[in-house]
């Protein structure tokens, strides 16, 4: 008896440590309770809980779901583990968890809360609605709401709420200064949040002022917390990705160094880091980053993702190469996302002769790259031999494109922000004869998902430039100059390739006029490259320079998103002088707006694109304004697609088999003056009479070839 109380008091203590904050204390006394009782149920699960709160998804995982295994008749964990599901991203088993708790307590408000920022964050605003309504209509709820009526008062606000703490109090009234737009008594709230001395509160809150897209506030808030605690993860990780999504990506990088030297096992913090080292150009950091978040969480499919994008992006690398990284990338998915076993087998093949159904899934059906991409196929495609469904994983309201695309297809589901397994259902119940998908390593996919087989024939299409190695895609579309023959030895889906070019772009904006040769006012040449900074790869600003160096007199005009942050700037500027180049000579400037990034194609005489993973979208754009437009090509399809395109709209000779070659066009072409007007004056005419430009022609092709799987 007396060793069982020596447990339970080593237990409270541990669990008084977790609440004064002393996390590594907490943890240690919850191992040294499991190490003398393994079947200490709480210890277990509160050890579970300060490793999820710590940033240690991995460690936390396989303590929580045990323990709440054997304690699911209690609310509390059933929420602490949807909340771990959450912060993992598998929506439907946070979902599940989140209902069931409620269920077990009706008057536990964070519930409802919770689980309204899970539907939030997925684009489910109608299931957001019902769970906060759910939730606010609480007794406990009501009486929080009412601080409303008080002006940072806590003896007023625990008058309303006796049951609340003042932390819990302030916290729901920052998010409801915040969703107000009261950024003033916002601030003054996380100034009384920081008086009570604990960081906890002013993490939670910087969280929620994230997730809703009010940066700058939790901008405050999570520095605030690190005013407290300056060695607690948590706010730090939160804090780096907050600061990458406001574009301050130096001080990110910054903060994200502070974190790692605190503790190097936090995902969230090698994943913030890369983030920033891709926006200031260090790839090879942001692959290092990656590849220990990889290593930390294998679990985590979208991180690994993310490094084959990434890779395209890197010189030196090669189909082969690619082709391992991308086999690696399906083992992960074949181990880590099983088929639900409630899922039905896929349906058979629909009787032959009929219209082929086709299903296109993807968060970007709108105005982005993908969308300007598509539209002259779903504008075309003749509706006797095709029925399209547009699975639309987007969650911003469509815009003038996404309208104009809706309206083509037969069928719409707006499925941004579904689980996995719903979707997956959705699609089941479609009976598609083909799927494809439209991401890739992109961004945000479902490439795990397809591995359950949802669809006969299953594909991807345009999103990603290069092999896939996802189980479940059966075949990849390209053509014969980005996928030439041979190309089905690094590939692991099958290659349909297309006649002609699997590129046809349709601008889908109103087009500024084309403006006149800016070397006539100016007197000299003006090259230029409008980009994401991660393309901007080593050799081609070297390469950049080389031209530069040829022609005095000449600039080049580099545009980034990322240039807004002087840091982005500054570290370009000092790459070019170590690779040989004038950093005075390049103009290093953000984009602008829609309307604005067009127009600035006028400020340049020629376009440079980028190597090893050419531009596409940007280069149709530089094209339609007039700007020709020189690339070099390589040996991988990322390397490959400036040469479909311009062979497409009638420009053979505009992508170069080698870097002195590239160089020596750039420079003949700028010297020729008479040439160079030539071709501002009738390149939009021209290539809006090629192939490029010709739905209907590319409509009637990708019908054929997906008629013929």
């Amino acid at each position: 008896m007396a060793g069982k109380d020596a447990i339970e008091q080593k237990f409270r203590q541990a669990v008084a440590a977790h609440g004064a904050g002393r996390a590594d204390e907490a943890m240690a006394g919850y191992r040294a309770v499991l190490a003398r009782d393994p079947k200490h149920v709480f210890a277990r699960h509160y050890l579970g809980v300060a490793c999820h709160q710590a940033g240690r998804l991995n460690e936390a995982l396989p303590l929580l779901e045990s323990s709440t295994a054997r304690l699911m008749d209690n609310a509390g964990c059933r929420l602490n583990l949807a909340n771990l599901y959450k912060d993992l991203g598998r929506r439907a088993q946070a979902e599940q968890h989140y209902l069931a708790a409620a269920r077990l307590d009706p008057g536990l408000a964070l519930v409802g809360f919770n689980l309204g920022q899970l539907r939030e964050s997925t684009g489910d605003l109608a299931g957001a609605t019902e769970a906060y309504r759910s939730a606010i209509q609480l007794p406990q709820a009501a009486a929080r709401l009412a601080v409303l009526s008080v002006d940072v008062d806590p003896q007023a606000a625990t008058a309303l709420a006796p049951a609340a703490t003042e932390a819990a109090l302030l916290g729901e009234l920052l998010a409801l200064c915040a969703h107000a737009g009261d950024g003033p008594r916002a601030e003054r709230v996380i100034a009384r949040l920081s008086a009570l001395g604990d960081d906890v509160p002013l993490t939670e809150a910087g969280a929620t002022l994230a997730r809703s897209g009010h940066l700058a506030l939790a901008r405050l808030s999570l520095e605030a917390a690190l005013a407290l605690n300056p060695a607690a993860s948590r706010p730090r990780a939160a804090l780096v990705t907050v600061l990458n999504d406001l574009g301050c990506f130096g001080e990110a990088r910054g903060h994200a160094a502070l974190g790692l030297a605190n503790d190097g096992s936090d995902v969230r913090l090698w994943v913030g880091a890369a983030d920033a080292d891709k926006e200031l150009g260090d790839l090879a950091a942001a692959v290092g980053g990656i590849e220990r978040a990889v290593a930390l969480a294998p679990e985590r499919l979208d991180i690994l993702s993310s490094l084959q994008q990434l890779r395209l992006c890197l010189p030196g690398g090669d189909p082969a190469g690619d082709l391992v990284a991308a086999r690696a990338y399906g083992e992960a998915v074949t181990r880590h996302a099983p088929r639900p076993a409630a899922l039905p087998s896929a349906a058979p093949p629909r009787a032959p002769g009929g219209r082929l159904r086709v299903g296109l899934l993807s968060g970007e059906l709108a105005w982005t790259p993908i969308g300007r991409f598509l539209a002259g196929f779903i504008e075309h495609y003749p509706r006797d031999r095709l029925e399209l469904w547009l699975f639309s994983d987007r969650a911003a309201a469509p815009d003038a494109l996404a309208q104009r695309l809706h309206k083509r297809a037969h069928r719409v589901v707006d499925c941004a922000g579904w689980a996995d397994a719903r979707l997956a259902e959705a699609i089941h119940a479609a009976r598609l004869d083909v799927l494809l998908e439209l991401t890739g390593h992109a961004g945000a996919n479902r490439l795990p998902m397809l591995s359950w087989r949802l669809a006969p024939r299953q594909g991807s299409f345009l999103g990603y430039a290069g092999t896939t190695g996802a189980p479940g895609i059966d075949f990849r579309i390209a053509d014969a100059i980005t996928e030439p023959e041979g190309s089905e030895a690094h590939s692991s889906e099958r290659l349909l390739r297309l006649p002609g070019s699997y590129f046809c772009f349709d601008p889908a904006c109103p087009l500024p006029e084309v403006a006149a040769a800016p070397m006539g006012e100016r007197g000299h040449a003006t090259f230029g490259c409008f980009v994401q900074r991660p393309k901007v790869s080593d050799p081609a600003l070297a390469a950049w320079s080389r031209v530069l160096e040829g022609l005095p007199g000449s600039r080049f005009q580099l545009r980034c998103r990322s240039f807004t942050d002087p840091a982005a700037v500054a570290r370009t500027a000092d790459k070019i002088a170590a690779l040989g180049g004038d950093p005075a000579r390049f103009d290093l400037l953000p984009w602008g707006a829609q309307g604005d990034f067009l127009a600035h194609y006028g400020g340049i005489d020629i376009a440079l694109n980028t190597y090893p993973f050419h531009q596409a979208t940007n280069l149709c754009d530089a094209l339609w304004m007039g700007v020709p437009t020189l690339s070099l090509t390589g040996e991988r399809h990322c390397s490959r697609m400036a040469d479909s395109l311009c062979r497409a709209a009638g420009l053979e000779g505009w992508c170069l088999p080698s870097e002195d070659a590239w160089v020596e066009a750039a420079l003949a072409l700028a010297s020729d003056r008479q040439r160079l007007a030539a071709l501002r004056a009738g390149l939009r005419a021209t290539v809006c009479a090629s192939a490029l430009a010709d739905g209907k022609g590319f409509a009637a092709r990708l019908t054929e070839a997906l008629r013929g799987l």
